[in-house]
C-alpha cells in the first residue's frame, strides 16, 4: 500500500514537470474544468484520479475505456501525457479507430479534439504484455493539463500478467472478484479491482491462502492498512464464520493446509462515503514470523468509485 501511494506520488510529479514545458498549445482559451474518467472491470467509468487493475495472460491484450469531460462552460481542448513503467509492454491508445502515434510520452504530449460543455472525447488503451513474460504488471499513468500547462487529473490503469496456478512459497496469497482470473501468489503487489460501486453498495473479493511450499503448513493471514478503511466497512468470512476482527489483528490462521492446499476467504467492502477510493493489501505469513518482510506475500484489493463531482 506505501509503495502504491509513493509510486502515484512519483508519477504525477513526473507528469507535472512535463506540462512545465509544453511548447505548442491550441489557439483556445485554456480552460481548468476538465476530468479525466477510467473504465476497470464492469461498465462504470470512475474518476477523476482513479487507480483500476485487470489481469490477462501473457500474450494477451488488455483494455481500458477513458474519457476526457468538460466540465466547463465553453468550448475546450486538453493535453493528455503518459507514463508506463513495470514489465515491457506494447502499449497503444486509440480515439475512436485512430491510433495515435507515436504514443503520446513526448514533451507536447496529445491534445484532444475541441470538447463541447458537458461532453466527452473517448480513448481506448490497449496493453499488450509479451507471450512469455514473467508474472508482474505494468502501470500506464496518464496526467490530463489543461493548454496552458496546468495540472488538472490524473487515472492510471495496471495490467497485471495472471497468477499461475501454483507458485512457489508456503505462505501465497491469491485474490479474485466476479469472473476475473486470480492475480497474486508467489509475488507482491499485484492488484485486483473490483467495479466501480456507489454508496451503500458492496464489493465481494476471493483471497486464497495456499500452501506452495514443500511441505504443509499454517498461514497466518492479515489485512493491512485497516487505518485506510475511510471508505468503507469490512467483513472477511471464512465459510459462514465472521473472522473480521482475526485477519484485522493478523491472528487469523488456516489449519495445517497439505502441499497445494488453500483456504479462500471472502472479503467485502461496503462502501460507507459516496466520494472515496478504497484500496488495502491482504496479507499472509509463514505464520512463524510476520515481522520478517521476506516471510509474507500480499495482493492489493481495490475498490473504486463512480465519477464524482
Amino acid at each position: 500500500m506505501a509503495a502504491r501511494r509513493f509510486l502515484l506520488a512519483a508519477l504525477s510529479a513526473v507528469l507535472v514537470l512535463l506540462a512545465s514545458i509544453l511548447t505548442t498549445p491550441p489557439s483556445f482559451a485554456a480552460s481548468q474544468d476538465g476530468i479525466l474518467l477510467i473504465k476497470g472491470p464492469g461498465s462504470v467509468y470512475s474518476g477523476p484520479s482513479a487507480y483500476v487493475s485487470e489481469n490477462v495472460a501473457a500474450g494477451s491484450v488488455d483494455q481500458f475505456e477513458l474519457l476526457v469531460k468538460n466540465r466547463g462552460t465553453s468550448l475546450a481542448q486538453y493535453n493528455i501525457k503518459i507514463l508506463t513503467e513495470g514489465l515491457h509492454a506494447t502499449v497503444d491508445l486509440y480515439t475512436g479507430s485512430v491510433l495515435l502515434s507515436p504514443l503520446p510520452l513526448t514533451d507536447d504530449g496529445y491534445y484532444t479534439a475541441p470538447i463541447q460543455p458537458g461532453k466527452t472525447q473517448p480513448l481506448t488503451l490497449k496493453v499488450k504484455i509479451p507471450a512469455g513474460s514473467p508474472q508482474g504488471k505494468t502501470v500506464v499513468s496518464f496526467g490530463l493539463f489543461s493548454t496552458d500547462g496546468n495540472y488538472l487529473a490524473d487515472a492510471y490503469a495496471e495490467t497485471d500478467v495472471k497468477a499461475p496456478t501454483y507458485g512457489t512459497f508456503a505462505y501465497d496469497v491469491y485474490a479474485k472478484q466476479g469472473g476475473q482470473n486470480y492475480t497474486g501468489g508467489s509475488i507482491d503487489q499485484q492488484a485486483m479491482t473490483s467495479p466501480a460501486i456507489a454508496y451503500n453498495a458492496t464489493a465481494t473479493f476471493s483471497v486464497k491462502l495456499q500452501n506452495d511450499g514443500g511441505s504443509p503448513s499454517a498461514i497466518v493471514g492479515r489485512l493491512e492498512n485497516s487505518e485506510y478503511l475511510q471508505c468503507s466497512t469490512v467483513t472477511v468470512k471464512d465459510g459462514a464464520v465472521d473472522v473480521t476482527r482475526a485477519v484485522i489483528a493478523g491472528t487469523y490462521t488456516t489449519p495445517v493446509l497439505a502441499v497445494h492446499a488453500s483456504k479462500t476467504l471472502t472479503v467485502s467492502f461496503k462502501r460507507t462515503v459516496s466520494l472515496c477510493y478504497q484500496s488495502v493489501d491482504f496479507a499472509q505469513f509463514d505464520g512463524q514470523s510476520p515481522s520478517n518482510q521476506f516471510a509474507w506475500r500480499n495482493v492489493n484489493l481495490i475498490v473504486p468509485y463512480p465519477e464524482h463531482p
